[in-house]
């Protein structure tokens, strides 16, 4: 077991086991001053010879994560992290998989700056994305929830009338900025707010399933063909052999380009896959939402375009902004960055 404390910084690792080519680490933790603390059951580093097609030579895997402070609780079953050798279809150097990935915000005052960054990055792709695919979207608003608890009862005067707002979303793909493309399989997102304005604890609930972040892909190489039957062996391993070399190839002609791209975009060099997303913001407020800021945004853009005009079209002005906005599920929007 190994402890150590420096200057309110305490790491404890329970048990280290060191092999040729994987270094684990048991009962891993971290925490500072009492207001943080990170752990994690298993840490597992690995390094193995690439191999075609995934060139995989670094190996990181992590069990059981935890993440907690005041403000935000984050908690991983697994992350699963593969370093390729060299860029691979799709064009990335990191492959990272998160497992049962929790995240809960205490007040949307302060949310963390991860996850502002990934809220305003998918809701600008949501405004201004291009649509590839969505097979269904599901909204409901209900004003006011007085007399649904249940109508075989008297109403309760202490039971919390509320606003609900829901939406729906199954198969959804959306190009963004930088080719990049965010998959969802489905989507599923309640907001709840108390009439009562004395009573702050408005609660956000997203859940998401089958989520890919990638970068879309252009025409890939064609798989090696297997053979049939009548084809000699031979054939099919000249096949497969042109095949890698065609692969090597192209890794070490734009190995250049990726890595000075890599270097001014760092985010370019992952692939994120998280099967199940779950978050959860307690005392959310309607003013902190970032697809607010950005339908406002995009409409202080529109009427600076229209105020030079010597005839404001109020109309067409208004359907931009709807469409930009709210129905931009249909087409790619118009507002730009």
């Amino acid at each position: 077991m190994v402890s150590l404390d420096l200057f309110g910084h305490y790491i404890r690792i329970s048990k280290l086991r060191l092999r040729l080519f994987s270094l684990s680490l048991y009962g891993l933790s971290y925490s500072h001053s009492g207001s943080m603390t990170i752990s994690s059951r298993h840490v597992k580093f690995g390094l193995q010879v690439p191999k075609i097609p995934t060139m995989n030579f670094i190996i990181v895997t992590v069990f059981d994560y935890d993440y907690c402070d005041k403000q935000h609780h984050v908690s991983l079953s697994k992350l699963h992290m593969e370093v390729h050798l060299f860029p691979v279809t799709p064009e990335t150097f990191i492959n990272i998989v998160l497992n049962d990935f929790r995240a809960q915000v205490m007040s949307s005052k302060h949310t963390p700056p991860w996850l502002q960054t990934l809220r305003r990055n998918l809701i600008r792709t949501v405004l201004n994305g291009e649509y590839f695919r969505l097979d269904d979207l599901y909204t409901k608003i209900i004003f006011c929830t007085r007399g649904m608890r249940g109508a075989t009862r008297d109403p309760d005067p202490s039971d919390d009338i509320e606003s609900v707002f829901t939406l729906k979303a199954l198969n959804w793909h959306i190009k963004g900025a930088r080719r990049r493309l965010y998959k969802f399989a489905s989507i599923d997102g309640q907001f709840r707010r108390p009439w009562d304005t004395r009573l702050d604890r408005g609660t956000l609930v997203f859940i998401a399933k089958g989520n890919t972040w990638t970068l879309s892909p252009d025409l890939p190489l064609t798989s090696p063909k297997r053979g049939s039957p009548a084809d000699p062996v031979w054939l099919i391993y000249l096949y497969r052999f042109f095949y890698a070399a065609l692969l090597i190839f192209k890794a070490f002609f734009f190995l250049p380009i990726f890595l000075i791209q890599t270097i001014h975009d760092p985010a370019s060099a992952l692939t994120i896959h998280i099967p199940r997303l779950d978050v959860t913001v307690h005392h959310f407020h309607l003013r902190d939402a970032e697809l607010l800021r950005q339908l406002l945004e995009a409409a202080c853009r529109k009427y600076e375009l229209l105020r030079d005009r010597d005839e404001m079209d109020i109309k067409g002005f208004v359907q931009d902004i709807i469409t930009t906005g709210v129905l931009g599920v249909t087409k790619k929007g118009t507002a730009t960055e």
